[in-house]
């Protein structure tokens, strides 16, 4: 059943839309007819922005998860005990949109296995890549006088001619270090989309960790790995620590020959880069270990690695070069010079330049799995967002959207078995407020079919909301769509206004469509007497508002952009609790650090005291999300989000317009920083 709901402040605010619809004003509360219905837009066909668009933008940009979209694959969810033990997954996106995820089974091995997917939600049965029982050899050399070689660390990449290569670390696991012609580096070719495979390539001998396997824009393949070997040749085998580093191979004819070809000792591939730490036993000592490397938006790579210090703490290191690797260091230096060392506490990055040109790192820390999104330079680096709650190592990411990226991250249970996480994260940054006028009507088919920048809320419940922006002799038109299976009360969307100077706007939409505006500093809003007009269509499956917001009337004409926040209150049927939904890596109460919407033409906004806080380093992951355990998601995710008891200190305390609960509740921050996990008691 659909209604629609109008919310007015005066019969002189709703005239704001009628030049847009093209009526003469009708009486009070009468809705605007016009062309178009009420629709609900996927956050995928939003965004659409030109390669690289953002690549120098110096506004804030996060990352924000989609709840809906979060699955566990393991024997539990889908039968298939390969799961078990699944470690080290790799999600990769095939030439045709469809999903490939490779994994390895246990800490060490042996075995890899694949899996298929045409929409990251239902899949294949797991299948066999490398089964080590098929690789069993004898040796006279070995203890035992035979040995069977175990694989990990699978990791592939999908050619721009849709060929599929995976590289695989093989080793002897008891005396790999011993024996480094019996270790190396296999590859596998597909050119079926990963149906079938070529028989196992060896293109590396030698000790070696962790490969990664990149093809540039030009066509060439690189492959980075952590090396051993030739510390091992060089200097010894040294009983407490071992030189590493990260050594690459590359290829220039689609990977069926690479160079250099290194089928002896000493071993040495073609160092990348490495970073000296400390003299063990009378030898130099090297790190900068589990390496992955993307292209820049100007074809700079930039590689992200793990650097154990001279306490084995691991830190995240980002090193820069051009394509030929033309300043990698000699065997006993410290190399490339242009490099971050040691940025912050974690191991086990990967990196990702998402196709409007920003970066995404992902890494663990403590056992949670990280993500942080840099400048398109990856140079400037945000402050880190958990991204599952459950414990694990060794994750990975891949974009597979215009605007978004899937996360993937095994969670470990000695217990309950392995399970591999999935959930996709929205890429939030500066969006443009194109100029045109709309008609507000609650009817967004039409008159928004050529707005797609956007920004996306839901990452705490089964709610999710979109929010695009027009813009018209300072007219903001603000379309909210948000999608919600169970409307009740408590629902709530709140868009916050603000130029940073202080002051700030909030727009709070409920669950019938009506609109309130408020202004407030902090936590402390009232009711404000500024124009604007509202329509809203409520949906089966949510609700569509449109607003036109009169900006002079509240003192925020002439800007060349304003900053946006905003907040989803969800209660499902039957929930005793709201939910509370907000930019996970923004601070509610410093609009410097909210989204931007850019106009074409105005000043820009004054800043807060202070400078802006756009790129933060320093934070530590903190296990401030915790998601209970969940099956294949479900329409509602009963039971998956945890709710805490304690109220914020008096200075943080959030003012919330009147609800129908009488308690007010947050599912645990996605924050992954040190401030103590904070929830929030209402006014109601």
């Amino acid at each position: 059943m659909k209604k629609a709901a109008l919310s007015l402040l005066a019969a002189a605010s709703l005239a704001l839309s009628l030049a847009a619809c093209g009526k003469t004003q009708p009486p009070l509360g009468q809705l605007v007819p016009s062309s178009g219905s009420a629709v609900l837009t996927s956050p995928d066909d939003l965004n659409a922005v030109a390669e690289n668009a953002y690549a120098e933008a110096t506004t804030p940009a996060y990352l924000e998860g989609d709840a809906r979209s979060y699955i566990e694959l393991s024997e539990k969810t889908t039968g298939a005990p390969r799961y078990n033990k699944a470690q080290y997954p790799r999600l990769k996106k095939k030439a045709d949109g469809s999903y490939i995820l490779f994994f390895q089974y246990a800490t060490y091995g042996p075995h890899i296995y694949y899996a298929h997917s045409k929409d990251l939600v239902h899949w294949e049965d797991p299948e066999v890549l490398y089964n080590a029982e098929l690789y069993r050899y004898k040796n006279e050399s070995l203890p035992n006088g035979a040995g069977v070689t175990y694989f990990v660390n699978c990791d592939a990449v999908v050619l721009q001619n849709g060929d599929i290569l995976t590289v695989t670390s093989y080793r002897n696991k008891e005396v790999y270090r011993d024996h480094p012609e019996l270790a190396g580096i296999y590859l596998r070719r597909s050119t079926d989309g990963g149906r079938t495979w070529s028989a196992e390539t060896s293109i590396y001998k030698g000790v070696n960790w962790e490969p990664s396997i990149i093809e540039l824009s030009s066509g060439e393949i690189q492959i980075f790995f952590s090396q051993v070997s030739p510390g091992i040749a060089r200097w010894g085998l040294k009983e407490n620590r071992n030189s590493t580093g990260t050594a690459m191979i590359s290829s220039a004819d689609g990977g069926y020959t690479w160079t250099p070809n290194v089928t002896e000792a000493p071993w040495q591939a073609k160092i990348a880069f490495q970073q000296y730490v400390l003299e063990v036993e009378g030898s130099p000592s090297f790190t900068d270990q589990m390496s992955v490397v993307t292209e820049l938006y100007d074809g700079t790579l930039a590689a992200v690695c793990e650097s154990k210090d001279a306490n084995k703490d691991f830190h995240i290191s980002i090193i820069y070069s051009d394509a030929a690797w033309s300043d990698s260091p000699d065997y006993d230096k410290t190399g490339p010079a242009d490099r971050q060392s040691n940025l912050f506490q974690g191991a086990a990055p990967y990196i990702r330049k998402m196709p409007s040109g920003e970066v995404v790192i992902g890494y663990g820390e403590n056992n949670d799995y990280c993500l942080r999104v840099a400048d398109g330079s990856a140079r400037n680096i945000g402050a880190p967002l958990q991204a599952f709650s459950k414990a694990g190592y060794w994750g990975s990411v891949e974009v597979t959207g215009a605007n978004h990226l899937t996360a993937v991250y095994p969670a470990i249970s000695e217990q309950n078995g392995n399970a591999i996480l999935l959930e996709n994260f929205y890429l939030n940054h500066m969006v443009y407020a194109s100029d045109d006028a709309v008609c507000v009507d609650g009817k967004n088919s039409d008159d928004w079919a050529g707005v797609t920048d956007a920004h996306f809320i839901g990452s705490a419940a089964q709610a999710q909301a979109t929010f695009r922006y027009t813009m018209a002799d300072e007219i903001l038109y603000i379309l909210v769509e948000r999608r919600d299976d169970s409307l009740t009360a408590g629902d709530r969307t709140a868009i916050y206004l603000a130029d940073t100077a202080g002051k700030a706007y909030r727009l709070v939409v409920d669950a019938a469509g009506e609109v309130t505006m408020e202004s407030g500093i902090g936590a402390a809003f009232a009711a404000a007497e500024g124009k604007f007009t509202a329509a809203s269509t409520v949906l089966t499956e949510g609700i569509v508002t449109e607003i036109a917001v009169d900006l002079t009337s509240i003192g925020l004409e002439n800007r060349g952009s304003l900053k946006v926040n905003y907040v989803l209150y969800n209660a499902d049927e039957g929930d005793t609790a709201v939910t509370r939904d907000t930019v996970d890596a923004a601070d509610l109460y410093d609009a410097n650090t909210w989204l931007d919407v850019t106009f074409a033409s105005g000043e820009k906004p004054p800043l807060a005291d202070g400078p802006p806080r756009l790129w933060m380093q320093s934070r530590l992951c903190a296990k401030t999300r915790r998601r209970p355990s969940s099956t294949l998601r479900t329409r509602r995710l009963p039971g998956r989000y945890l709710t805490a008891q304690t109220a914020l200190p008096s200075r943080r305390r959030r003012a919330m317009p009147p609800c129908a609960s009488p308690t007010i509740t947050t599912p645990m921050s996605r924050w992954c920083s040190a401030r103590p996990t904070q929830t929030k008691t209402s006014r109601c």
